[in-house]
């Protein structure tokens, strides 16, 4: 048996036609799946810097294929194609691999290696273990030499990048990221109020979800957010802002559904990529981030899918007693998470 290791991937020889190569990650094994079987989230972390991928077609079933073209700067490119044989959501995921375009035996479509992908519950965190098995003996090798002498051939790079999109990260960097985010459960408050009203109805709906928590059993799984539907255009004469209306939802993410009680909804906050961005300070500064995310969407040519929120980290729910004895404002750390399509 033949290992080679990184500081995050184990690749290994098993029998006489097999490579193993192993993965954790601190996320949830349903993202990890879908970050195999979504195309919108597949080719965020899966194609290496300089590349692209016009061709992008997975019919993730049974039976169902899938081709990549992948295309490098000079022009370059290759094409990855197969089929699914297993699609067993989120644990397990079987497919061939064949490259289109070679000749030599091993190598041609018809000689296609099976790829087995599985992802097993490692504590709060996913164990990814797949397992290629190789036409023959002579293939196996011939790709395990290149893994140990092409950089990046092992697919380690790819699942950095994978680890770095949908861990998450407790930086206080204000850098605009790209992150993969499961759908999360969470009940909510939505209504339409006056901006000089915004902070009493906050403290009015956050004690509220608070309460509800506590009749139903329920702890939060993780803290608060605002979610604005839609804000007035404050421009510099701010005479009579405090007039304007804003449709506003305070809300708290949950393990899991729970009931609808009067004005409280039970929904789920999007999954799927999103721009975020740190910011520390009082909450004038927000406008500051939400420009650099802004500004982050124009440069990437990327569209925002709904409304951003904003996560209030500086808030304990359960020991939540309205705004008057909230930290000084100077330390509220706040995250902004805007969705893209």
């Amino acid at each position: 048996m033949t290992t080679l290791s990184s500081p995050q991937v184990a690749v290994r020889s098993e029998g006489q036609c097999e490579i193993v190569i192993s993965r954790s990650f601190k996320a949830p094994r349903a993202l990890v799946f879908d970050c195999w079987t979504k195309p919108e989230l597949f080719a965020r972390w899966f194609v290496r810097p300089g590349w692209t991928v016009p061709v992008l077609e997975m019919d993730v079933r049974p039976g169902g294929s899938y081709r990549y073209v992948m295309r490098q700067e000079d022009g370059g490119e290759f094409t990855m194609q197969g089929e699914y044989r297993e699609v067993l959501r989120p644990e397990r995921l079987v497919s061939t691999v064949a490259f289109a375009g070679f000749e030599e035996v091993g190598w041609r479509a018809e000689d296609a290696t099976v790829s087995v992908i599985e992802l097993v519950e490692e504590g709060a965190g996913t164990l990814m273990t797949m397992t290629q098995t190789y036409p023959s003996q002579k293939v196996r090798d011939q790709t395990l030499s290149f893994m140990e002498t092409q950089p990046g051939a092992s697919g380690a790079d790819g699942y950095d990048r994978l680890a770095e999109m949908i861990e998450e990260q407790e930086s206080d960097s204000e850098d605009v990221e790209i992150r993969l985010r499961p759908a999360q459960p969470m009940i909510s408050i939505r209504a339409t109020v006056k901006v000089a009203d915004l902070a009493a109805t906050m403290d009015d709906r956050l004690s509220a979800l608070r309460d509800y928590l506590e009749r139903h059993g329920a702890r939060p799984a993780g803290p608060p957010f605002v979610r604005y539907h839609s804000f007035p255009d404050i421009g510099p004469d701010t005479e009579g802002v405090g007039d304007l209306e804003t449709d506003v939802e305070e809300g708290v993410p949950v393990a899991e559904v729970l009931p609808v009680e009067g004005s409280i909804a039970s929904g789920e906050l999007p999954g799927g990529p999103v721009v975020t961005t740190v910011y520390t300070g009082v909450p004038d500064g927000l406008g500051a981030a939400y420009a650099r995310i802004g500004a982050w969407l124009q440069m990437h040519g990327e569209e925002p899918a709904g409304p951003a929120w904003e996560v209030y980290y500086f808030v304990d729910l359960q020991q939540f007693d309205r705004h008057a004895v909230l930290p000084d404002r100077s330390t509220w750390r706040h995250r902004i998470v805007q969705p893209i399509k």
